[in-house]
């Protein structure tokens, strides 16, 4: 089977291209950019050909967030955190929380059914991006992706699902609902 370095679970989201900040500095950032253009559900589906996991990345308009891995085997990872634009064409995320588990299949979504662990985090990263159309072997028509510089959930490219979501739509919100946004 060809090494697909899309899907890598040794290239974990802690190896070393990211950026790192200090929390106590990550606060202190203001976003500079509108940031709209990333805020909807956002899926690794058009880059999976032959993989059996696959990702998703969620960006609240409120600043909060959550990205998921699950595997075919039956395991999902899900982190939350918040995040915003320091700079044109750079994303940081400041992780809050990690949960580990099985999944289930929930209409058409996969969900955490049991979190066999759990933990918080303080993380932050930086990953520079760009937003534009892209086509792949499994679709048919042009759509909008998201490409990273760094792996997130194992993923660097993403295609664009839906604007319209919420907490609800977070694959750990069932077992672990969110907390109220802070102000």
């Amino acid at each position: 089977m060809e090494h697909d370095q899309n899907h890598d679970r040794k290239a974990t989201p802690l190896s070393g291209a990211r950026a790192r900040l200090k929390p106590s500095r990550a606060h202190a950032i203001l976003s500079a950019v509108d940031h709209g253009a990333l805020v909807g559900l956002w899926e690794s589906t058009p880059y999976d050909h032959g993989s059996l996991e696959t990702c998703w990345l969620g960006f609240l308009q409120d600043d909060r967030g959550w990205s998921a891995w699950a595997s075919m085997a039956g395991g999902i990872d899900v982190d939350r955190f918040r995040w915003h634009c320091p700079a044109a064409d750079v994303l940081e995320l400041r992780y809050e929380w990690h949960a580990s588990g099985d999944w289930q299949r929930t209409g058409n979504a996969l969900t955490v059914a049991t979190i066999t662990e759990q933990e918080s985090g303080d993380e932050v990263v930086q990953t520079g991006f760009t937003i534009g159309p892209d086509e792949t072997a499994m679709t048919r028509s042009p759509f909008t992706a998201l490409h990273l510089e760094l792996a997130l959930q194992f993923c660097k490219d993403y295609a664009f699902r839906q604007r319209g979501i919420s907490t609800r739509d977070d694959p750990a919100h069932d077992v672990s609902p969110w907390s109220s946004p802070a102000p």
